[in-house]
């Protein structure tokens, strides 16, 4: 039988869509980050083609196939940065890091990327270690994490990153960002 108008297609199998087809957003020139980890993973749920609404909600999970110490990074627009997670990884069992939104702001790239920064020991994560959660990176660190750079060397085995791009329009109406002012209060990382 094929399907018609209005009929629906059932899969097992994850269903994927080339990123041709997903909202077009502004780009820009972002550093590649890496992705691929086979020790450690951070999914969300997206749009096709890797995409949340402005005001969007998603749940975060971060899995590792061994116990590590870890720290996820926000990066976020124009070279700043949020250390948002830190603590130990439980081995089968994706943490929750909670729910974030997506908030673009003015006059920055429309994306956010999240960075993985684990280590079998604490120590090695050299200043991410110690520092509160959540909390704003210095400045020059956080540009320099957007340019892939200021990784302790002990912690790059275990770095990954994942990301997705904000958007606008017709289908996003039903959700609402709030003021990039809730992040005033968050104290420096060191």
């Amino acid at each position: 039988m094929e399907p018609g108008h209005g009929d629906q297609l059932k899969s097992a199998s994850p269903v994927t869509f080339p990123e041709m087809i997903g909202p077009v957003v502004e780009g820009g020139d972002l550093t590649e980050l890496p992705t691929e980890n086979k020790d450690v993973s951070l999914r969300f749920d997206a749009r096709p083609g890797g995409a949340l609404c402005n005001g969007q909600t998603t749940e975060i999970k971060l899995a590792t196939s061994e116990p590590l110490q870890a720290r996820v990074l926000d990066l976020y627009g124009d070279g700043e940065a949020l250390m948002i997670w830190g603590g130990a990884t439980k081995v089968g069992e994706p943490s929750s890091l909670g729910e974030f939104q997506a908030v673009k702001l003015e006059g920055t790239l429309a994306a956010e990327r999240f960075l993985v920064i684990a280590a079998k020991n604490g120590s090695d994560l050299g200043a991410y270690a110690n520092a509160p959660v959540p909390c704003r990176i210095p400045a020059v660190d956080a540009r320099n994490l957007h340019a892939g750079k200021g990784v302790p060397d002990a912690a790059r085995p275990f770095t990954t990153s994942r990301s997705y791009r904000i958007m606008d329009g017709d289908d996003c109406s039903k959700f609402e960002a709030p003021a990039a002012t809730a992040l005033d209060g968050l104290p420096a990382c060191w």
